[in-house]
């Protein structure tokens, strides 16, 4: 008989196909997804339907059909508000969940779960383990319960520098350089200010003055990018080239309501950078704090959940779909104390996890979903519920 391990780990990739994954296994590549299925268990089969984000994932933790763990769409309507797109919430948080969920399940048994990233994992409900936000797509970020495809984050979403035009970012053009300090040696360096504004942000923050500096190494073109909060390259938060992501980098940001700063964690990677420099473009990740999405948390005063949580609406348990298909809109929704206990839920917790989520992102950890294949769901009756909300599959 095998020994039995002590420990075990599930990651996951949204939406990988297994036999798209197969084929580009037989073709070489891949070392570490092969290091994975052959000292593990690969899981192809896994199933549910409808086939979005949120139910798959439920059912995936709970091993529940959608009918009895209560996800059974990516969108929910509020009761008593338009039936509007623009006025549903994307699915993602745990309060919607009717099926105890592996990791509770091992909580309640004194095991120690770490639960990274796993859409309807928050607010966590564990006494022992850890868990880093599950309630949108990536860590830091919520998606619930704002409206249509509404998301916010701690402390801001993703960006792009770029001599383009793109929507989520900051278009700008390069000039010769003037008035810096502690420039590398090099011939005709270049500048560009970039006014950065920080989208996406649970509480809105301050905007920032940067600094890109473009330079050439060698004889073949500008190859070399730093960005600076200030005209002096000794400040530089870093220096890449084209292809390269920066080291994690530690900044201060100001939030708007109180003045206070918060510390905030980003990398980048250079996009595009031509040899006049004429094309740029820089990637720059969301950036993460280091309070709000962890748990356990350190009870402090409950600012960030006052700025995250001012719509107070029971979602109903109604899907989206049904509505769209002609069904009566059905009262009810989750218990009105379920709904308060989410709205109580502290958003404060201090961690210096910060620099690690972008090493993790956007890979879910622990318990992800697997995949989502498009099969016939199983009866109406095959998850029956105990009078605990838990889940006899």
């Amino acid at each position: 008989m095998a020994e039995k391990a002590k420990r075990a780990a599930l990651i996951g990739y949204d939406c990988l196909i297994p036999k798209r994954l197969e084929t580009m296994l037989a073709e070489g590549g891949l070392d570490n997804f092969r290091k994975f299925m052959a000292e593990g268990s690969f899981i192809p089969e896994g199933y549910n339907l409808p086939t979005v984000t949120p139910p798959s994932w439920a059912t995936i933790c709970t091993g529940a059909y959608p009918r009895t763990h209560g996800v059974e769409d990516y969108y929910y309507y509020h009761e008593g508000r338009s039936l509007d797109y623009k006025e549903t919430t994307q699915a993602f948080g745990s309060d919607i969940m009717t099926a105890q969920t592996i990791w509770d399940a091992w909580d309640k048994e004194g095991k120690k779960c770490l639960v990274v990233n796993y859409p309807m994992s928050w607010p966590s409900r564990m006494k022992n383990g850890v868990m880093i936000m599950g309630q949108g797509l990536s860590p830091a970020e919520t998606r619930w319960p704002l409206h249509g495809n509404e998301h916010k984050e701690f402390l801001a979403s993703e960006s792009v520098i770029s001599t383009e035009f793109y929507p989520m970012g900051v278009q700008g053009t390069f000039d010769d350089a003037k008035g810096w300090k502690n420039l590398p040696d090099c011939d005709e360096p270049l500048e560009m200010a970039v006014n950065m504004t920080f989208k996406e942000a649970i509480e809105p923050l301050e905007g920032q003055t940067w600094y890109c500096l473009a330079w050439e190494s060698g004889d073949d073109g500008y190859d070399r990018i730093a960005l600076c909060p200030e005209k002096d390259y000794a400040t530089a938060f870093f220096t890449i080239k084209l292809g390269e992501w920066s080291e994690p980098v530690q900044h201060d940001f100001t939030v708007k309501a109180d003045g206070r700063t918060e510390k905030g964690v980003f990398r980048c990677k250079l996009m595009q950078l031509s040899d006049d420099a004429e094309e740029f473009k820089l990637y720059v990740s969301g950036i993460a704090g280091r309070i709000g999405f962890i748990a356990p948390l350190r009870r402090e005063p409950d600012r960030f959940l006052q700025a995250h949580h001012r719509q107070r609406h029971r979602p109903c348990r109604l899907p989206a779909r049904h509505h769209r298909h002609g069904h009566r809109l059905r009262a009810g929704g989750i218990p009105q104390r379920m709904a308060l206990e989410h709205h109580r839920v502290p958003h404060e917790g201090q961690s210096r996890l910060g620099p690690l989520l972008y090493a993790l992102a956007p890979h879910r950890l622990v318990l992800p979903r697997l995949v989502e294949r498009s099969r016939q769901q199983g009866p109406r009756s095959a998850g029956p519920r105990r009078k605990d909300g838990t889940s006899h599959l």
